[in-house]
């Protein structure tokens, strides 16, 4: 009965550091103009307008390949989500990020084979790391 409290315990505290690096990534998002790449993947690599559907995508990833790298799929779910308002982007944005935090730890550390109350404090370390090996936001 006290093992079950305890976990759940832990459970909750990373729900609630979740939530707290969302809400923290999501304020950061929306207060952070469109700059640099953002920007910049609006447009199609391939005629320089700005991208309406997914064709647009499709051909823009097409010419990136050949003159910018190979990170099509990521550059491509960049440009199909700044088609939408900004809004979408600044709340989409974030999840994506937790993911990759997730991700991290999955692979880096034994994370769903043996029960663990550490797990809010690795997620939280994992993200200041990740914070801190950031060049710049935004």
């Amino acid at each position: 009965m006290i093992k079950t409290k305890c976990k759940n315990k832990s459970a909750l505290i990373f729900a609630a550091v979740i939530v707290l690096i969302y809400v923290f990534m999501f304020v950061g998002n929306y207060l952070t103009p469109k700059v640099v790449d953002d920007f910049g993947y609006c447009y199609s690599w391939a005629t320089g307008e700005r991208v309406k559907s997914i064709a647009d995508i499709v051909e823009s990833m097409k010419v990136h390949r050949i003159y910018a790298n190979g990170r099509i799929i990521p550059h491509g779910m960049v440009q199909f989500f700044l088609m939408f308002p900004d809004i979408v982007f600044d709340l989409i944005n974030p999840v994506f990020f937790i993911l990759e935090l997730l991700l991290i730890i999955y692979y880096s550390y034994d994370f769903g084979i043996k029960p663990d109350d550490n797990k809010p404090l690795i997620l939280f370390c994992v993200f200041g790391l990740v914070w801190l090996s950031q060049p710049a936001f935004g």
